[in-house]
């Protein structure tokens, strides 16, 4: 027997990663937190934040042995959805912490992290990833915004990416499904998920705005605001619920047309 699969004899992926980055005080923790039946990972503190009416469950790790701990019990806890951390270079810094404590032969002479600290943490953080794959949860990252400079031809144009080190980018974002970025836009809160020239994202889902012919792209999705004029909740924050579920039912669809095709 083939250990190749044919395609209608895979079970569609049914979970998502997504990264969410912007701006400060756009509400990026809250739309993740609108993800199906989420938990945080609460690195930066910043649940009070968040609307009353729009916590989940939570806790800030203070060590990388919290954050196992965390793992251990989402592995008895099937109910639990989506996994939200908030914020991923935060946890890229607590697994170095741990690497370095536990190997103080990684640091160098000049207090730098060495290349086999670097490589270690890699190490562990694609073992917290395969975990979260392993028991079927989504995972969203949350990440503030760095500007970055290049030149263009002769100008120099500013570059929107996700606060991370460069070194660990690709390790992060290469596995994910959605990179969007958060930003004000007419008094609204939008998303992308569209790569345009100055800002970084990932769009493997299709989820666009409306097209728009004069710039030959897609509108960013607008943000329903669910807060109200006097800072009650206005309605339920479900947006990327909705997404997750629409999502689900594409894939499925597609795959039972291609399973069909097949018979």
């Amino acid at each position: 027997m083939s250990i190749f699969k044919k395609p209608e004899e895979r079970e569609p992926k049914k979970t998502l990663s997504m990264l969410i980055y912007g701006m400060p005080s756009l509400g990026k923790t809250t739309l993740a937190l609108s993800a199906p039946n989420p938990i945080l990972m609460d690195f930066e503190n910043g649940m009070d934040r968040v609307n009353y009416a729009h916590r989940v469950p939570s806790f800030v790790p203070s060590s990388w042995a919290d954050v196992n701990a965390a793992v251990a019990e989402l592995q008895q806890s099937p109910d639990i959805q989506t996994v939200v951390v908030d914020s991923i270079d935060r946890l890229m810094d607590m697994a170095l912490d741990f690497v370095l404590t536990n190997n103080p032969s990684f640091i160098q002479r000049d207090g730098t992290p060495s290349l086999k600290a670097y490589g270690a943490r890699k190490a562990i953080y694609r073992n917290f990833v395969q975990q979260m794959r392993t028991m079927g949860k989504n995972i969203i990252y949350v990440a503030h915004v760095v500007e970055d400079k290049r030149k263009v031809g002769r100008e120099e144009v500013i570059f929107y990416r996700p606060n991370i080190s460069k070194a660990n980018a690709p390790d992060i974002t290469t596995d994910l499904d959605m990179e969007g970025f958060m930003f004000s836009l007419d008094g609204n809160r939008c998303i992308t998920f569209d790569p345009w020239g100055d800002i970084e994202c990932k769009n493997s889902c299709d989820l666009h705005g409306q097209w728009n012919a004069s710039i030959n792209g897609y509108n960013p999705l607008v943000i329903p605001n669910i807060i109200g004029p006097k800072g009650e909740a206005t309605q339920a924050n479900d947006y990327l619920s909705r997404f997750f579920a629409w999502n689900a039912k594409r894939v499925q669809e597609n795959f039972d047309k291609m399973k069909g095709a097949k018979a």
